[in-house]
C-alpha cells in the first residue's frame, strides 16, 4: 500500500494535544491537504469542492479509506506509556532522544536523527525542539500515512465519529464521537 510522509514545525506550547489541534486546523484552513474527490484523475462532472469543516471531510467514505497524506490524518497525542496507535501522535521519550540524538533536549539540528522513530506508517511522532540555550522553541510532528485497511478504518471511524458503511457492526453515536463497541 502507498504512504506520505508529512512533517510540521509549529511554535512551542505546554499543551502538545492543543497545538496538534491548533496545526490540524490551519493545515484544514489553509487547504493544504489531499482532497480524493478534488483530483485531476477524476472526469470533471465526478469532482466535489472541498469540505467546509473536518467533520464533513471524514463523513466522506473516500477521505476514510485515503485519508488525507497530512496530519489531518492522525487525531490526538498519546501518553508515553500507550502503545502506538494507528491514527495518533506518540511524543518522543527521553530515553528515545538520548539513544537515536545522544541528547534528551532536542533541537531542530537533531531532526534527521529522529525521523526514523516514525517508521511505523499510519503513526505521527512529536518532539519539543529547543533554542541553544536549552528553552523549548517549537514543536516538530512527523508521521507517515497510508491507506487503511478494514479493521483500521473502523477504528478510525472511532476516533472521528463517523459512521463507515463497510461494516454495520460499528455504530457511531451521533455528536458523541464513541462507539457502542471497544476498538477492533
Amino acid at each position: 500500500m502507498g504512504a506520505s510522509a508529512w512533517d510540521y514545525y509549529v511554535p512551542y506550547q505546554e499543551d502538545l494535544g492543543a497545538a496538534l489541534e491548533e496545526l490540524r486546523q490551519s493545515v484544514f484552513l489553509a487547504g493544504d491537504y489531499y482532497w480524493v474527490r478534488g483530483g485531476d484523475w477524476l472526469p470533471e462532472e465526478g469532482r466535489r469542492p472541498r469540505p467546509s469543516s473536518l467533520d464533513e471531510l471524514w463523513a466522506d467514505e473516500w477521505t476514510q479509506h485515503s485519508g488525507t497524506h497530512s496530519i489531518l490524518d492522525v487525531f490526538h497525542i498519546q501518553r508515553e506509556d500507550e502503545e502506538p496507535e494507528i491514527c495518533a501522535v506518540q511524543p518522543v521519550t527521553a530515553e528515545e532522544a538520548r539513544r537515536s540524538a545522544g541528547t534528551e533536549r532536542l533541537t531542530r539540528a537533531h531532526v534527521p536523527a529522529i525521523q526514523g522513530l516514525a517508521g511505523e506508517r499510519g503513526h505521527g511522532r512529536c518532539a519539543v525542539l529547543h533554542d541553544d540555550g536549552g528553552t523549548p522553541q517549537e514543536i516538530y510532528f512527523w508521521g507517515l500515512v497510508r491507506r487503511l485497511n478494514r479493521s483500521q478504518l473502523r477504528w478510525h471511524a472511532f476516533l472521528v465519529g463517523t459512521k463507515v458503511g463497510i461494516d454495520s457492526s460499528v455504530t457511531i453515536l451521533p455528536g458523541e464521537g464513541r462507539a457502542s463497541r471497544t476498538r477492533p
